[in-house]
């Protein structure tokens, strides 16, 4: 305890120079935070399109951000139903439920239109928190989580589709990704409310029991032509990939955190042992052991990151609120902000310290005490 309140009254020796140090970690975590809850975000997104996508099929005109999209007569329906091997076959009528921003920050709100005996094979694997999942009248939508927020919807709450009036049947519980900005409503409506008689944009295929998806959807393209088919693996393979972009991006954040901070204290801290030198050299005439001079300057280095770490992570917090306010205001969002990553900033500032006020620490303690006295006298 009393080489820790030695290290913070070292420290506060020279305080605007501490100060300087404390700032170059603070800003390492402020980045680190901001990026790290982005990928949080995406990464939430991706294993939840993971999980939907899990041994199905994807069938749509072309490909695009939603996986889908373009227009496909429903005629391109049958055709795929003829092929054997196929348990269930969802059609889907994906379209923005307003236009009035073409551009918006994270995903897009959209309506979903699906067949009544198809709504539990797609969203059937999560609950409600109010009404139910049935859309029994024709006018009746399920809204995610997001959207009733934003809209201040509830069960019962009107909701304009197009030019026609729906009415909520059920709000879906927070599932922290792609279902929370949508809703669902018939296809048949959706086909109406959106002047796409006989179209959809897009269908998904659920195999039969022990029919290979790789198999089937080679099978589907060669027999269907005009159509983009995606099997499980290649959705796979894009969602991992674009997730290995936003890990990449958070490990750069935190490399550049790691460079800067301790940069900054190992400065710092050789500046310390040299301006200390002749106080190293009294300490170690009168007995001061190596360990004891080495642990003092650790401490010092160690609480420099810590309180790095802890203002970073008010400021990062405040800024992730204040943006997250405002982009929800806009229906968008874009972080996702865990506890592990403070819990990872944490360890990886003491981590830190440590690592860059080891050379500092050898060089105190490898001072002679009657060399410290020659350069002072």
């Amino acid at each position: 305890m009393d080489i820790i309140f030695d290290a913070f009254r070292n420290l506060c020796r020279r305080k605007f120079r501490t100060l300087l140090a404390v700032s170059g970690v603070a800003v390492g975590i402020f980045a680190f935070l901001v990026m790290g809850a982005m990928a949080e975000h995406f990464r939430r997104i991706s294993v939840q399109f993971e999980y939907l996508f899990e041994n199905r099929i994807f069938i749509c005109e072309r490909l695009s951000f939603w996986a889908g999209g373009g227009i496909l007569s429903e005629a391109k329906l049958k055709k795929v139903k003829e092929i054997p091997g196929i348990e269930e076959a969802i059609p889907m009528l994906i379209s923005r439920w307003s236009d009035e921003r073409m551009v918006v920050v994270g995903l897009p709100r959209v309506v979903v239109g699906l067949p009544l005996e198809n709504i539990k094979s797609i969203i059937g694997r999560f609950r409600v928190i109010s009404g139910n999942l049935a859309l029994n009248d024709k006018e009746s939508v399920i809204v995610g989580y997001d959207l009733a927020q934003e809209n201040k919807l509830s069960t019962g709450s009107k909701v304009k589709i197009g030019n026609e009036d729906f009415i909520v049947s059920g709000i879906l519980e927070k599932t922290g990704g792609l279902y929370d900005g949508q809703m669902f409503i018939r296809l048949s409506e959706a086909q109406k409310a959106f002047h796409r008689k006989d179209l959809i944009t897009s269908i998904m295929l659920i195999p039969s029991p022990r029919v290979d998806p790789e198999k089937l959807s080679v099978e589907i393209k060669n027999r269907v032509k005009g159509i983009e088919v995606i099997p499980p693996s290649r959705i796979k393979s894009q969602i991992r990939s674009s997730l290995s972009l936003w890990n990449g991006l958070t490990f750069g954040a935190a490399f550049t955190a790691c460079v800067a901070g301790a940069l900054c204290v190992i400065i710092i801290m050789l500046v310390s042992v040299s301006e200390r030198a002749v106080e190293i050299g009294l300490k170690r005439a009168i007995g001061a052991a190596t360990s004891h001079i080495m642990l003092e300057f650790l401490s010092e280095a160690v609480m420099v990151t810590v309180s790095g770490w802890f203002i970073g992570s008010i400021a990062g917090w405040f800024f992730i609120c204040i943006l997250t306010r405002w982009l929800h205001s806009m229906g968008s969002n874009l972080f996702d902000l865990t506890p592990r990553l403070f819990v990872t900033a944490l360890v990886g500032v003491v981590a830190l310290g440590l690592l860059s006020g080891l050379y500092p620490a050898l060089r105190a303690a490898s001072i002679e005490p009657a060399e410290a006295l020659k350069v002072r006298y």
